[in-house]
C-alpha cells in the first residue's frame, strides 16, 4: 500500500487514484462537510471529520483562556491567537487525511493514471 503522505509531509493525495488531489490552500478551505473533486480523477473528495475539528483545539484553548481571563494583556491575546491559528493550520495539513466522499470509479482512475503516463495498473 502507497503511503498518502507527500514528500512535504501534507496529505495532499487522492484516497481513490493516489495522485495530487489538491493544493494546500484548497485543502485549508475544505471543511468536513463540503466535497470537492479531485484534479486528478475527478471523483469527490473530503477531510476526515474527526481529525479535523481536533485540530481546531489550539484555537478553542486561546479562546477558553481568553473567556476565563487566564490571558489579560490585548497584545498577549493578540499573539497567542496568532500563534494558535497558525498552530492549526500546519495540523490540518499536516494531520488530517483525505478521505472518499465517493465511490471509486475504476475508469476514472484509469484515465487519471493514463494521463501520467503511469498505466492502469492499481498500486501495490
Amino acid at each position: 500500500m502507497k503511503d498518502e503522505l507527500s514528500t512535504s509531509g501534507m496529505r495532499l493525495t487522492c484516497p481513490h487514484c493516489s495522485l495530487p488531489a489538491i493544493g494546500t490552500l484548497a485543502k485549508l478551505g475544505l471543511g468536513w462537510a463540503r466535497q470537492v473533486p479531485c484534479r486528478a480523477c475527478g471523483l469527490r473528495i473530503t477531510v476526515a471529520p474527526l481529525p479535523a475539528v481536533a485540530t481546531m483545539l489550539p484555537c478553542a484553548l486561546v479562546v477558553l483562556a481568553v473567556s476565563l481571563r487566564w490571558l489579560r494583556d490585548p497584545a498577549t491575546m493578540v499573539l497567542a491567537g496568532v500563534l494558535s491559528f497558525v498552530c492549526m493550520c500546519v495540523l490540518y495539513l499536516w494531520a488530517v487525511p483525505l478521505v472518499k466522499a465517493q465511490l471509486t470509479d475504476a475508469s476514472a482512475v484509469a484515465r487519471a493514471r493514463g494521463n501520467l503516463g503511469q498505466g492502469a495498473n492499481p498500486p501495490d
